[in-house]
């Protein structure tokens, strides 16, 4: 006896499984909050990237923010250093980019502190993934 014509019921199955797929990935862009309007001026942007650095921030990996020019100046001005190697007592990231911020970029930070509209606005920026 020969095969019925027509797709089997394995091929159905995939099909079915790539149409969902495809359509969660379209979900995640949709919802995802809106970018934040307008821009910061250049230290408020500094000052509030580095409040929410904080000790440091994984960059480039799942669910975080992508090495993005706003964080390059930071590197640039000496703010900030990229650490290839992080490890804590409780965590051992190595392999992994994190950026911390320099004793300049601490000093910057305490003689120009972050307000909360730039923390909201950049924070908004990271959920956005919009980012400057």
């Amino acid at each position: 006896m020969g095969r019925l014509a027509g797709p089997t019921s394995r091929q159905r199955g995939a099909r079915d499984w790539k149409a969902q797929v495809e359509f969660a990935r379209a979900q995640r862009v949709f919802d995802r909050p809106p970018p934040p309007v307008g821009s910061l001026p250049k230290a408020r942007r500094r000052s509030a990237l580095l409040a929410i650095i904080g000790e440091g921030m994984m960059v480039g990996w799942r669910h975080t923010p992508p090495l993005t020019p706003g964080l390059r100046d930071l590197l640039d001005a000496g703010l900030a250093g990229i650490n290839r190697r992080f490890r804590t007592p409780d965590v051992d990231m190595s392999g992994r980019n994190v950026i911390v911020p320099t004793p300049k970029g601490r000093a910057f930070l305490a003689a120009n502190p972050a307000d909360a509209e730039a923390l909201a606005w950049i924070s908004q920026a990271i959920a956005a993934r919009a980012l400057p």
